[in-house]
């Protein structure tokens, strides 16, 4: 990838982006894909499939919808608030990491 960059011309940074969004959300499918060897008890995200595709839908905002990173995170933690809201369900282990996340 590195000489890829070093000759890149501006035409090829749309594709560039891809590639790089297509290489991290693989890795972080496998990493779930691990995570998820594990009882939902035993994990403090990724619970049921209602996680998973809240965790890779904004992962996916960042590179389909560039902003500024403290944009994408507040929206990431409203929406990880407001599913703890919306979840009676929800463990102290959820609400934990969200204040953790808003320091």
């Amino acid at each position: 990838m590195p000489v890829l960059l070093r000759n890149a011309t501006a035409d090829d940074l749309p594709e560039i982006v891809r590639m790089l969004a297509d290489d991290f959300l693989g890795r972080m499918e496998h990493d779930i894909q691990a995570i998820k060897a594990f009882p939902p008890a035993l994990r403090w995200f990724v619970q049921d499939q209602d996680d998973e595709a809240l965790l890779v839908g904004y992962a996916r905002l960042v590179f389909d919808d560039p902003k500024a990173p403290d944009s994408h995170q507040s929206d990431f933690l409203q929406a990880c608030s407001d599913r703890v809201v919306e979840n009676p369900s929800a463990t102290d282990e959820v609400a934990a990491l969200y204040e953790y996340l808003k320091q």
